[in-house]
């Protein structure tokens, strides 16, 4: 792993001591890209294959599977027309450069290598340089590029905050006093990080879009295929065991919350094959039982016993104004239930999920 400190020096000093650019318009992938738009992927046999080709382009250094990113000032555009001789010398020097300086991420996901509360910061502050529709949802979802001119990553941004006294669901079942609110995603993110499960959850903040209040998402890092995906490929989990204790995290979480919206989109698998919890606008409900206790299986211990340790001044003083005390009540009545459940089954159900590596 690179020290960011020495990334940072490295990128000085081409800054200082280069004069090129390169125009162009590659993809890095992974929700990541350069800071600048101008950017071009060069596959070049002055860099070992295990490396794979290099992308060069101004204003940041990133890493995307199977690319190593160099970045370059802003001014000349003549390598383009260069000839190749003079192509492969500078390969050649740029690639002893790097060398020199140490050995490069593996992934897209390692840069930037933030904490949860600086992700939470760059959600919130983070300028938007790109906009579009995500390609999936009923929410009208946006996808959004943010940079704060040091690290580029994508969001996805709600704005759905939408109250019935009736509301027909697709399954052909109606619910009374329906809510479905980004409010909600930020309080899911807000319980998972005082259960020690934001591992599986990627941060959401609350912030104006076009002058509406929303909810904006750490797009995933090392993003693979939803379960919808998953499931249509026939593919399976490596380690079928690991699968399971985040699977069980998940049905735990989902009936504590009360969550009637965990469809085979909201379901993300990086390419680690770790599953992430996203989309819970229609969460919090103030219903006092469980609505499917048989997907109650087994439950993390340490899980469990950050749930038995809930009170009510806690959730007030953390979850709150994104849910009322209507809804915290119906979430504690919840919680007792799914305690005193595995608590009646005992050690058969408990395991221990490992850290991520």
């Amino acid at each position: 792993m690179v020290d960011p400190a020495g990334v940072r020096r490295f990128q000085k000093r081409l800054l200082d001591e280069q004069n090129l650019d390169l125009a162009g318009g590659a993809t890095l992938g992974d929700g990541v890209r350069p800071v600048l738009p101008t950017r071009r992927r060069i596959s070049s046999p002055g860099f070992p294959r295990e490396l794979g080709p290099v992308v060069f382009g101004p204003g940041a250094w990133y890493n995307s599977p199977g690319a190593t990113i160099v970045t370059l000032p802003r001014r000349k555009r003549t390598i383009l027309t260069a000839r190749p001789a003079f192509r492969l010398a500078l390969t050649a020097a740029l690639w002893a450069a790097v060398l020199a300086w140490g050995t490069l991420p593996l992934h897209a996901a390692d840069a930037p290598c933030l904490s949860a509360d600086q992700k939470e910061v760059f959600l919130r502050t983070a300028k938007i340089v790109a906009d579009k529709p995500a390609k999936k949802g009923v929410t009208q979802t946006r996808r959004v590029t943010l940079t704060d001119g040091v690290y580029t990553h994508d969001a996805n941004v709600q704005r759905i905050d939408e109250h019935r006294s009736v509301f027909q669901m697709d399954d052909g079942s109606t619910e009374i006093n329906f809510v479905d609110t980004w409010k909600f995603n930020v309080a899911a993110w807000k319980l998972a990080r005082l259960f020690g499960i934001d591992d599986m959850m990627p941060p959401y903040v609350e912030r104006k879009y076009q002058g509406t209040a929303a909810s904006f998402s750490w797009y995933v890092d090392n993003d693979r295929m939803d379960e919808q995906e998953r499931i249509n490929q026939g593919l399976k989990a490596p380690d079928p065991d690991a699968w399971n204790q985040e699977m069980y995290v998940m049905r735990v979480f989902d009936q504590l919350i009360f969550n009637t919206d965990r469809n085979l989109g909201n379901l993300r698998i990086d390419q680690q094959w770790h599953i992430w919890m996203i989309d819970h606008s229609r969460s919090f409900r103030t219903r006092r039982g469980l609505r499917a206790p048989k997907n109650l299986v087994m439950c993390d211990r340490n899980l469990l016993a950050k749930m038995r340790a809930l009170d009510r001044a806690t959730l007030e003083k953390e979850l709150m104004p994104y849910v009322s005390r209507e809804e915290i009540k119906g979430l504690l009545a919840r919680r007792d239930l799914i305690v005193k459940f595995f608590e009646d089954k005992g050690e058969s159900a408990a395991y221990t999920r490992p850290a991520r590596s």
